[in-house]
């Protein structure tokens, strides 16, 4: 039996990273490579770039994994809990460092999939 909140987070999941991927990949990652800061801090970011890509996808394979298969909804838990931390922290960030959130908007994306992951394993 198909859990419809799992599989529905996981395919906004699966947005997000293609968002992340494609758009942020232009407007952020790119610049990143070209400004001038200490290597060791332009790379390490880089790396990181990388490793929330991968994270994304993981937690969109997680999400879409428990929709599919209720044997993988303790990788769906782990999606849903990380992603809704991750929208917490979206939505903080911005406030702390004085930026509007039309400029980062990833805790609005990321929290309603998240809950919705949440409610899925209710």
């Amino acid at each position: 039996m198909q859990n419809a909140w799992l599989l529905g987070a996981g395919l906004a999941m699966a947005l997000i990273w293609a968002i992340h991927t494609f758009l942020g990949g232009r407007d952020i990652a790119r610049p990143l490579v070209r400004a001038d800061l200490e290597d060791v801090v332009k790379w390490t970011q880089y790396y990181c770039w990388h490793l929330v890509t991968l994270t994304l996808a993981g937690l969109s394979l997680a999400l879409i994994g428990g929709g599919l298969d209720a044997r993988l909804t303790g990788a769906a838990g782990l999606a849903a809990i990380l992603t809704t931390a991750f929208g917490i922290y979206g939505l903080i960030l911005p406030r702390r460092v004085g930026l509007a959130y039309a400029v980062m908007p990833q805790g609005f994306l990321l929290l309603p999939v998240g809950l919705a992951g949440l409610w899925g394993l209710a």
